[in-house]
């Protein structure tokens, strides 16, 4: 229960950030930049993951299997700010579950978030090990490495910029050069 009391808190604390400032990081050059090129990442891990498999043996472990990766819990590693990323990007950020036993953002298909904590990303069971070549693999994790390298110079460039919901200055110098 406190699990789920804390994640609705960042909830709220992020659509807050959101609802204030929103327009205002939006439009700031910096954040534009890395937004764009966090989209192209999560786009190209999105068609490898489907043209290697992984996507099918995901589904099917959880449909047909009783198995998941994104069991509840999983929610209680997003702050508040990789939630706003996730608002900055489309999302939408439920307050139920999908189903009772399953991470807060797994929806009917798949995660509903598409800016992701690094466990989320980086986490490949044994099945997909074994399933998906050696190819595929050296393919999604250089795509995952890009991923986790855009959401951590964004998650620290909001952070820096807009945190204790006040706009500081904002220095476009200090925003991650790993891109």
């Amino acid at each position: 229960m406190k699990v789920e009391k804390e994640i609705i808190k960042r909830i709220e604390q992020a659509e807050k950030l959101y609802a204030q400032y929103g327009k205002t990081i939006s439009n700031d050059e910096t954040v534009k930049d890395i937004i764009a090129h966090l989209e192209q990442v999560i786009e190209k891990r999105r068609r490898c993951m489907i043209s290697c498999g992984m996507t099918d043996i995901c589904r099917r472990c959880d449909t047909e299997e009783g198995g998941s990766c994104c069991g509840k819990g999983i929610e209680a590693r997003y702050d508040e700010w990789l939630l706003l990323i996730n608002l900055l990007l489309g999302c939408n950020l439920p307050r139920e579950r999908y189903e009772d036993n399953s991470c807060l953002f797994l929806g009917k298909d798949g995660c509903i978030l598409k800016a992701l904590h690094v466990i989320c990303i980086n986490y490949l069971c044994k099945k997909i090990e074994e399933r998906v070549s050696r190819d595929d693999l050296l393919r999604l994790r250089d795509m995952e490495g890009d991923m986790i390298a855009a959401i951590f110079c964004l998650h620290e460039y909001l952070k820096r910029s807009y945190s204790k919901h006040e706009i500081s200055e904002k220095d476009p110098a200090k925003a991650c050069t790993v891109l």
